[in-house]
C-alpha cells in the first residue's frame, strides 16, 4: 500500500454494531440539560423541601456514508486478479484516511459524520502564574477544567495531538540544554511519540491541526456503525464500452459523544495562547 499518515482515531472508541432494520438511525434518551435543576438545600426544622427536576429528552443520530470509486479495465481484472486485491485495500485505505480526518473535524451536516471537535467543550486557560508554562503544564491544567466538576465521572484519559506539537514536548530542554522531563510523564512506549502526562496517554493524531489539541475521557464516546466496508463492482457512463469497470467502496458510520457527556472533553483551539495565559 501507499504510505499515509498513522491513524488514531477510530481505534480509540468502542465500535457498536448498527443492524440493517435501524434505517441507519440511532434513537437514544439523555439528560435534558437546560431543564434540569439540582436544588437539595440545608432544611430547618419543618421547613419545606426544596423540588429537584430530573428531566429527559430524545434525540436521534444518523449513520453517514463515505465512500469512493476506483475504474480498472476488465482486462486487468481478469489478468491480475491479485492486484485487483490490491486496488480494493486501496480503495477501504482511502475510506479509513477520510474517516480518521472526519472523526475529528466533521461539523456532522448530513452528509458529514459528527467529529469529536464539534462535540468537546472549549477549554478555557486561567492566568495562573505557571514558571516557564509549557505543553506537559497545559495538558494537566485541562484535565483539571474536565475533573474540577466531573471528576465524579470523569478521568481523562487521553489527548490527541499533531506530531510538532508532541516534538515540541519531547525535545524541550532547559537552560543548560538537558532534556526536560517532568515527574508526571512516563514514556510507556520506548522509541514511540506516546506517553503519558499525569494519567492522560498522550496520542499523535495527525487529523489535528498543530497547536491544537483534545482531552478527553475515550469510554464516552462511541463509533456507531455497519460493520466492515461495502465493495461492489459495476459500469458507470461507457464503461461497458470502453471494456472497463468500476470499484466502489463505502461505510456506514457516525460518532456519539452524548449531549450530557461533552463536558467530559476539552477542546484547545490555540495551545500558545493557552500557555501565555497560564504563565500569566
Amino acid at each position: 500500500l501507499l504510505a499515509t499518515r498513522k491513524l488514531t482515531v477510530y481505534d480509540l472508541f468502542t465500535k457498536i454494531p448498527v443492524p440493517k432494520n435501524r434505517n441507519g438511525v440511532i434513537r437514544y434518551v439523555d439528560w435534558d440539560a437546560a431543564t434540569t435543576v439540582k436544588a437539595a438545600a440545608a432544611i430547618s426544622e419543618g421547613g419545606t423541601f426544596p423540588e429537584s427536576t430530573a428531566k429527559w429528552a430524545t434525540y436521534t443520530l444518523s449513520l453517514q456514508k463515505v465512500g469512493v470509486t476506483n475504474p480498472i479495465s476488465e482486462e486487468f481484472a481478469y489478468d491480475s486478479e491479485m492486484y485487483v486485491a490490491e486496488v480494493e485495500n486501496f480503495i477501504k485505505n482511502d475510506i479509513d484516511v477520510k474517516i480518521d480526518t472526519d472523526l475529528i473535524a466533521a461539523n456532522g451536516t448530513s452528509p458529514n459524520i459528527k467529529g469529536l471537535t464539534a462535540q468537546s467543550t472549549a477549554y478555557s486557560a486561567a492566568a495562573s502564574g505557571i514558571v516557564d508554562a509549557s505543553i506537559y503544564d497545559l495538558i494537566v491544567d485541562v484535565k483539571r477544567s474536565i475533573t474540577a466538576t466531573g471528576g465524579s465521572k470523569f478521568q481523562p484519559d487521553f489527548a490527541l495531538m499533531n506530531i510538532a506539537d508532541i516534538n515540541k514536548m519531547l525535545l524541550k530542554k532547559d537552560v543548560n540544554h538537558q532534556y526536560v522531563a517532568p515527574p508526571f510523564a512516563l514514556n510507556g512506549n520506548s522509541g514511540t511519540a506516546e506517553f503519558i502526562v499525569a494519567g492522560v496517554r498522550v496520542i499523535e493524531c495527525n487529523a489535528i491541526t498543530a497547536n491544537t489539541m483534545i482531552v478527553g475521557c475515550s469510554g464516552y464516546a462511541k463509533i456507531y456503525e455497519e460493520p466492515g466496508y461495502y465493495i461492489a463492482t459495476g459500469y458507470d457512463g461507457s464503461d461497458w464500452s470502453n471494456d472497463m469497470m468500476t470499484l466502489k467502496g463505502r461505510k456506514r458510520l457516525n460518532l456519539l459523544v452524548r449531549t450530557s457527556d461533552q463536558v467530559g472533553f476539552a477542546k484547545v483551539t490555540s495551545i500558545s495562547a493557552a500557555l501565555t495565559t497560564l504563565a500569566t
